[in-house]
C-alpha cells in the first residue's frame, strides 16, 4: 500500500534512510519531521519497505528527491527483473 508519511513513520524513515548503502547523507529527525509531507511510504504488511520523497522541480512538476528501498525488498525485485 502507497501513502503518504505520518508521524508515526518518520523513525523508520530514519533507519532506512541511514541504513542505505552508499548513503553518505544522514538524516536527522529534525529535518525529517520538518519535512515530512514531502514524503510517501510503501507498506508491505506491517513493515515500512520504502520510502520517497517528492520536491518540487519548478512550475509544478514533481521530482523524486530521495527513494530509498529496505535492502531484503531490492533482493527480492531484483530476483524478479529478470523475466
Amino acid at each position: 500500500m502507497i501513502r503518504k508519511a505520518k508521524i508515526s513513520d518518520v523513525k523508520e524513515i530514519q533507519q532506512l534512510i541511514n541504513s542505505a548503502k552508499g548513503n553518505s547523507s544522514r538524516r536527522s529527525l529534525v529535518d525529517l519531521y520538518d519535512h515530512l509531507r514531502d514524503f510517501l511510504v510503501f507498506i508491505r504488511g506491517k513493515r515500512l519497505v520504502v520510502s520517497l520523497r517528492l520536491t518540487s522541480a519548478g512550475k509544478g512538476w514533481p521530482r523524486s528527491d530521495r527513494l530509498v528501498v529496505e535492502k531484503e525488498s531490492a533482493q527480492q525485485r531484483d530476483r524478479f527483473s529478470n523475466w
